[in-house]
């Protein structure tokens, strides 16, 4: 709460202290007040409209609170100041065109329009932000027959990248999956997500948001808790294993993970750990170098922050440069 008071002290002593907003609206939530995070959001985008991120973030808080006004305004202005911005995505134009979908569905379908000549033929996960939410669209306009033929494109185009698409991209493919009885492929896609993602308490959230939005809450629940179980039981045992001494057992233990869970941070950094303690034993070995900046750089393309991960990385360097 005293976070919460200073940063409204701050906004009252200059109006346009932005980042004061930004932190207040973050407070907020965190304490649970998602209405207040959103009319902090609100005035900020009014005196400060060309901020894309805070854009987002307040249409994000909009569709939460069901605020479909709010979460038009804020996407639909976060596509316009985002055309040639590192800061615009595919999800703004999707998101958009969910929230339009639910009066217009003819001004929908322009924005995926425009999505896919603004990123062009070329780009893969544009075209299948595009097709899922099309798939969605027309669903809800009772064009049955276009949706299908939209979804059989967007599991085509999601096939194609192998998977390696944004966990934005993964929640609303689920999504579809689970809205047009894909329920098997849905549920191995939300699966991943959750044990890619075991700590990650705003990924875990949206996965939740999915199973809620198609009535399948306690589903949800379940597989949620299932799969950060499996995921802490089998950090456990090469933990454990690699503890004992069984340093080699342990490598091969955790390579079979890693297969399954290629984005899980805590267990690409138990490998590298066991991979630096086996050449501390054993001596250096190029290949196993590899393998370790090759685990570490999956670790800071998602978590750069992390402290453990700037430890390895550190052992890593020391090592390499012995």
């Amino acid at each position: 709460m005293q976070a919460k008071e200073i940063f409204q002290k701050i906004i009252d002593v200059n109006k346009t202290h932005m980042e004061a907003y930004d932190w207040l609206a973050k407070t907020s939530v965190e304490l649970g007040d998602q209405k207040e995070a959103l009319n902090v959001l609100s005035k900020a985008t009014e005196i400060s409209p060309k901020s894309i991120v805070r854009q987002m973030e307040l249409g994000n808080l909009a569709l939460k609170e069901n605020d479909i006004g709010v979460a038009t305004k804020a996407f639909k202005k976060a596509v316009q100041v985002g055309c040639n911005s590192i800061y615009q995505t595919p999800t703004n134009y999707s998101k958009l065109a969910k929230v339009l979908g639910k009066n217009s569905g003819k001004e929908a379908l322009s924005v995926l329009s425009k999505l896919r000549s603004d990123y062009g033929r070329a780009d893969v996960e544009a075209n299948l932000h595009a097709a899922i939410s099309e798939s969605l669209v027309l669903k809800g306009l009772g064009r049955g027959s276009e949706a299908q033929k939209a979804y059989a494109e967007a599991t085509k185009l999601y096939e194609k990248c192998g998977g390696e698409v944004s966990k934005d991209a993964t929640l609303e493919m689920a999504n579809a999956c689970l809205v047009n009885d894909d329920e098997e492929r849905g549920l191995l896609m939300l699966q991943s997500l959750v044990k890619n993602n075991h700590q990650d308490e705003e990924v875990l959230a949206q996965v939740q948001e999915v199973f809620g939005s198609v009535g399948m809450e306690h589903e949800g629940q379940e597989l949620i808790k299932a799969a950060i179980e499996e995921v802490v039981k089998l950090n456990n045992t090469g933990t454990q294993l690699a503890k004992s001494g069984k340093l080699e057992e342990a490598i091969s233990f955790f390579e079979k993970a890693v297969r399954n869970m290629p984005d899980n941070s805590t267990i690409n950094m138990n490998i590298a750990n066991v991979l630096l303690m086996h050449m501390k034993t054993k001596g250096k070995s190029d290949n196993y170098l590899y393998k370790v900046r090759e685990h570490l750089e999956r670790v800071q393309r998602r978590d750069p922050n992390n402290e453990n991960y700037r430890k390895l990385n550190a052992a890593y360097e020391k090592m390499a440069a012995s």
